[in-house]
Formats: C-alpha cells, structure tokens, sequence
C-alpha cells in the first residue's frame, strides 16, 4: 500500500477522533427494527448527563456524528457483483458463530433456549434479516471507494475458498449447515488493520447519525420506548464488544476482498476525511454492553 496513503488514513484517523464522533454496528438480543420502535414517551426522563475524557466534572453529551460521504459513490460492476458473495459470507460467520455459542435452529426465536429461525440458508430470510448483512457490505464498499481505495478484484477468476465445517454440531434440523469463506491464509498488512479501524469508526459514525435523527439520546442503558442508549457517545467510549463487534463484520468483509483477489489499492485521490449528511440506514444498530454472548464472538445484534 502506497505510504501517502497511510499519511492519509492517519491524518482520516485524527479527524475521527477530533470530531468526538463514532457509534454502531449490530443489535441487542432484545431489540426490534429501528422502523418498528415506539415514539418517545411523555413519561421518558431526560436523557443523563455524561462525563467524557474522564473529567470529573459531568457534562452533558455534544456528541455530533459525521459519517464518511458515501450517498453519490458508485460502485464499478466488477465490485457490485461481489457485494452478494460478501452479504451472504456475513450471515454464514454469524450462524457458525452462533452454533459455537450453542445456538441451534428454531421456528421461533427463543433466548431461554437458543433457539434461532434465522440459522438457515441466506436466500431463505426475510428481507428484513437480510437487510443488516447487505447494508454493511455495501456501506463498507462505498467507503473504501471514498477513501480513494480499489476495493474491486484485480484476478478476476480468484475464489476464496470454502471451510468444510463438521456435521456435528454444525448440521441443523431444517437442513442447513454454515459454509463461510476459509480466510485464514489472509494476511493483513499493518495499513490494512488501519484501514479496518477506520472503516469501523465511521459504522459507528452512520449508525449514531442515523439513531440521533430518529430523536435518539444517550442514556444509561439501551432503552427502544424511551430512545436511550449508552453507545451515543464518541467511538472510543463504546464498550469493547461493540467495537470488536464492528471491528470483526469489517475485516470479515475486508479479508474476503483480498481472497477474491483485491489488492486495496489507492486510485491516487485523497483520502476525504469525515463528513456530515452521510448515507446511512436505519437498520444499521448496535449491540448492547450487556449481550450475554458478545463475549464469544457471536455477535448477535446481527439479527432483528
């Protein structure tokens, strides 16, 4: 990767961090689609005062995401015609990690007994439990476009392979067994664990945008009737599982460009750096810090 453009993502790294802004990525076991939660009620408390930077004096949240501009890119055919590949790898290592947290397929989603209808073939899911899977992918590309980078594949015909997964536990009761991208051979470069950083900076970016334009404020904990939640707040102040979270559906995307035979070059623009009026969606949301499975990896805000 060309030096100036690791100059460019450190200064798009600053910038980040200088505008205090930064928030997303998948949902809480409990939450529903963001187009579905209750309007706030009168009977809500005002939204806590926070303390950022560790001062001990509390002030209130000024909290003012700018997500990368994305809304104008577009993506060259060769990338679009990967973006599915990468959507349906996404649900693929949610529903092994699922099945390694002990999670098997059900009618009905049931928390008590991990039980889950979304642990089946891609193609088979709502649009609506589809929608996290494509938006990230495609958000993820356009990014990379507007940082100046190639995301599409330089070797055409290259393949990422397959992992062969054992049937026991892997093998559901409707059929389906979880068959991701085998990308353990990829090797990330030092620029591209930046880059990966960045790119999951600014989910966090789209997604607090996105929640405070729905009338969304910072509060103590995750709260859909009362539009409150704790990740409001600047990306270095979200909760470690959040960030991992965001952190491993990015490189997950990132590692499968290079397996298909994309070198992330830069075109020779610059980097732009965070800009307000971003696209964004409002099916884009965050797990919650008390998930009791983020630990492993499972990332389950992945489902609605």
């Amino acid at each position: 990767m060309p030096s100036g453009a690791v100059r460019r993502l450190t200064r798009l790294m600053r910038g980040i961090s200088k505008t205090l802004s930064s928030c997303h990525a998948r949902m809480s076991s409990g939450d529903q689609p963001a187009d579905l939660l209750l309007e706030t009620s009168s009977s809500c408390p005002p939204p806590p005062a926070i303390t950022l930077d560790g001062d001990s004096s509390t002030t209130t949240s000024s909290f003012s995401p700018q997500p990368i501009e994305t809304h104008n890119m577009v993506l060259p055919e060769s990338v679009l015609g990967l973006q599915s590949r990468l959507s349906e790898n996404l649900h693929e290592v949610w529903s092994q990690n699922k099945i390694d947290a002990g999670w098997s397929f059900g009618e009905q989603r049931d928390d008590t007994h991990k039980k889950h209808p979304c642990l089946t073939e891609f193609h088979l899911l709502t649009e609506n439990a589809k929608s996290y899977d494509v938006i990230l992918t495609m958000e993820t590309l356009k990014t990379l476009a507007a940082l100046g980078y190639e995301p599409r594949p330089v070797t055409p015909c290259q393949q990422p392979p397959l992992m062969d997964l054992p049937e026991v536990p892997y093998r559901q009761s409707n059929g389906y067994k979880p068959v991701p991208f085998d990308l353990s051979a990829v090797q990330l470069t030092r620029e591209v664990e930046d880059l990966i950083d960045a790119l999951a900076a600014n989910l966090h970016e789209i997604w607090a945008k996105n929640r405070i334009d729905e009338g969304w404020k910072y509060g103590n904990s995750e709260d859909n009737s009362c539009k409150r939640s704790p990740n409001l707040v600047p990306y270095d102040k979200i909760d470690w599982t959040t960030k991992k979270a965001n952190r491993d559906s990015v490189q997950t995307i990132v590692k499968s460009l290079l397996a298909f035979g994309s070198d992330l070059k830069t075109s020779g623009g610059p980097l732009k750096p965070p800009l307000s009026g971003a696209g964004h969606n409002s099916r884009l949301r965050t797990m919650s810090s008390n998930d009791s499975t983020s630990s492993t990896g499972d990332n389950d805000f992945l489902r609605p």
